[in-house]
């Protein structure tokens, strides 16, 4: 392994346990030098790695983007979404969006205070590609479902399909961080917010779905 091969696998090493670390004890009360500890470096080779503590932590954002979206990628690909009406498939990845609450809480919570740390320190503007990825680009799973029921007529011509993925998106993300956070504090009822949750999908597909669907 050349030394460049070296320092890419312990800056990865370094990311995957800050994102372990921010993930059980929370930004703020997790050290550089307890991630180092983690990953078995030494602290100042973490900041020869990462300028502050504001870059590791939207590295482990990024990190934490790309397994998600590796997830639902290849749940899409097992179940062959794809082969589905376009509002068919909407509502097949708004379910699978939404199992982000049942599968991993911890996650949820660390998203929103990683956003809420990165705004503290001035550090939020510098995030690229943050989901939602931009409708236009028909890159993101929800967006190629609009775009296929847009073809196939099973999803609505009359409404702005564009602010309404950004819409389902951005209601739906806090939801579940709402309903984690309460979680976390003993404060919820999991059967109700899995019925909230269908409730939510079921209503972004009836609102997209085409009198002809």
């Amino acid at each position: 392994m050349s030394l460049e091969q070296l320092r890419e696998s312990n800056k990865r090493r370094v990311v995957e346990q800050a994102l372990v670390c921010f993930t059980k004890n929370g930004i703020e009360n997790t050290t550089i030098a307890e991630v180092a500890a983690c990953a078995g470096v030494n602290e100042r080779s973490v900041y020869r790695y990462f300028d502050s503590k504001a870059e590791l932590v939207m590295r482990t954002v990024y990190l934490l983007w790309e397994r998600h979206s590796s997830r639902i990628e290849q749940e899409i690909a097992q179940r062959d979404i794809g082969a589905l009406r376009g509002i068919d498939q909407v509502r097949q990845i708004m379910g699978l969006y939404a199992d982000t609450y049942r599968q991993d809480r911890m996650m949820l919570i660390f998203a929103q205070e990683a956003e809420m740390f990165l705004y503290k320190n001035g550090r939020n503007r510098e995030v690229v590609n943050r989901p939602p990825v931009r409708y236009s680009e028909f890159c993101a799973p929800l967006s190629r479902a609009i775009r296929t029921g847009l073809e196939d007529g099973s999803v609505r011509r009359d409404i702005d399909v564009e602010i309404t993925y950004y819409n389902a998106y951005a209601a739906l993300l806090g939801m579940m961080q709402k309903m984690a956070l309460d979680a976390g504090e003993g404060r919820s009822d999991l059967k109700r917010d899995n019925e909230r949750l269908e409730s939510f999908c079921d209503m972004v597909t009836v609102y997209l779905r085409s009198k002809e669907a």
